[in-house]
Parts: structure tokens; C-alpha cells; sequence
């Protein structure tokens, strides 16, 4: 995918654009790989920085400043806790960036490549069609393959399948893709329940901030970190291991028999 997302005819988004998340507040920068807690850590960054949240654009982008009432609005309400769609408040150019992110604090959260697997062939039937992610990824799956997806396929059929759905599908890229420059920590989402409070450390929080809001996995669909196991054949183990042989040793992670 070489770190860009296709948004429709040759035009395209860069992954840093969509995937890097900026508080000035905080003082901080979070590269958000996704299906790695991604909703349950931008929520933490957006109500600890008093709703505001921007995102990376280029330098011959126009930057902008959004109006993020609605989701504000909601949470004061006490009924943000599904919120999983919170827009940027601002935008900050290349050039910009670039000065902010040698003072701001950045992290990562990386996720067990093969339970990242699962999770994502679990998502394909979470929503109506027989493509859960979206109606652009069904119709980008037709176009290659000719093919309608159905959406009950195996495990094993999705890891055969991987590489075409990766042409087109953000979600499920490397998350080493995402890691656009060397954080200072990255914090494995396995462990986030005890190291969220060393993140809480390093962020500079606002001093007026009256209530700090604890990470917590929001979509987890398990919680049996190693239950993917369960669902590997010597063959699936071997494709994700090909396809994400960099996350695995970036990351350290070993496959888990039990």
C-alpha cells in the first residue's frame, strides 16, 4: 500500500493523514495503528485533552479548523461512550509537525499480530453485507477479483485471501506501516490495563483538567489475550507470519500455542 490510502480514482489519503493524531494540550502525538485499541485510546487523548484533537496534512493542504460540537455536545450528555467517530479539531501542516514532533512526547500501541489477525476476520461479519469493514472494501474486492465476498468465510480462507484485501483495506495493514518515525514508547495493548499509568506520566496533563479518563478496551472481542489459537492451522500461521513477519519481530511477539 506504501503508506497511502486510496479514497477513489487516483487520488489518495496519506495513512499519516488519517493515523496520526496530535494534541497540543497534551503535548503529545500518537501514531494510531488501527485494530489496536485505536477507539479506546482516542477516546482517552480527546476527553483528557478537553475535546480537542488534531490530525497531520500536508504543506500544500490548506490547514483547517473543525467544529466538533456534536460529539462535545454528546459527551456532556453522559452518552459518549460509544462515540467511535471523533473528528479532528484542527489540523497541523508538515512543516509544523515536523518542529512539534521533536518536543512532543509520541507513543504507539502495537497488538499481537496473530490475535490482530483474528480480531480483523471476526470484523468482516460485523456489520450487514458480505464485507463487514465497508461498502468501498466490497466493491474493491469485486473489482480485482470478480468475485462477490461472502460472509461466512473460515479463517483460513481469509488469511489465503489477505494480500487482496490489503490492496485496498486500511485496517489491516502492517502496523509497522503506521510507525512513521521512532516513538519514545510503545505500549503493547495486551498490557495496556498496567502501563496506561506510565503513559499517564509522560503526558503533560492540563491543570485544569477535573477528571482523568482511564483507557479501556471499548471493542475488545475476547478476553483471552492467547484464545487465537484456537483458530490457526499450520498453514494460516505460516501466511500471517509471511505477511506480518515485520510486526511480529518489531514487536516482539512469539506465537502463543496455548
Amino acid at each position: 500500500m506504501n503508506n497511502y490510502y486510496p479514497k477513489g480514482d487516483d487520488n489518495y489519503y496519506p495513512l499519516k493523514a488519517l493515523y496520526c493524531w496530535i494534541s497540543k494540550d497534551l503535548e503529545t502525538v500518537w501514531l494510531d495503528a488501527p485494530k489496536n485499541g485505536s477507539t479506546s485510546v482516542r477516546q482517552f487523548l480527546w476527553k483528557t485533552s478537553q475535546y480537542s484533537l488534531g490530525k497531520w496534512c500536508d504543506n500544500n493542504t490548506k490547514p483547517r479548523v473543525y467544529e466538533n460540537k456534536t460529539g462535545i455536545d454528546a459527551y456532556k450528555k453522559n452518552i459518549s461512550d460509544d462515540i467511535t467517530n471523533i473528528q479532528p479539531s484542527y489540523q497541523v501542516p508538515a512543516n509544523q509537525f515536523n518542529n512539534l514532533q521533536k518536543k512532543y512526547y509520541t507513543f504507539m500501541v502495537s497488538r499481537d499480530p496473530y490475535a490482530r489477525a483474528v480480531s480483523s476476520w471476526k470484523m468482516m461479519g460485523a456489520s450487514p453485507g458480505y464485507f463487514g469493514w465497508s461498502t468501498f472494501a466490497q466493491e474493491q474486492y469485486y473489482l480485482i477479483t470478480g468475485k462477490r465476498q461472502k460472509n461466512d468465510i473460515s479463517f483460513l480462507e481469509y488469511c489465503k485471501n489477505l494480500e487482496i484485501y490489503m490492496t485496498f483495506e486500511k485496517h489491516i495493514q502492517k502496523q509497522t506501516d503506521f510507525m512513521f518515525y521512532r516513538p519514545d514508547n510503545i505500549y503493547k495493548l495486551e498490557n495496556l490495563s498496567t502501563q496506561q499509568q506510565a503513559l499517564i506520566n509522560r503526558i503533560k496533563i492540563p491543570k485544569n483538567t477535573t477528571e482523568l479518563h482511564m483507557i479501556q478496551h471499548k471493542h475488545q472481542r475476547s478476553n483471552k489475550s492467547n484464545s487465537y489459537a484456537e483458530y490457526y492451522t499450520p498453514e494460516s500461521r505460516k501466511i500471517i507470519e509471511n505477511i506480518y513477519g515485520d510486526d511480529i519481530e518489531q514487536f516482539g511477539y512469539k506465537y502463543n500455542e496455548h
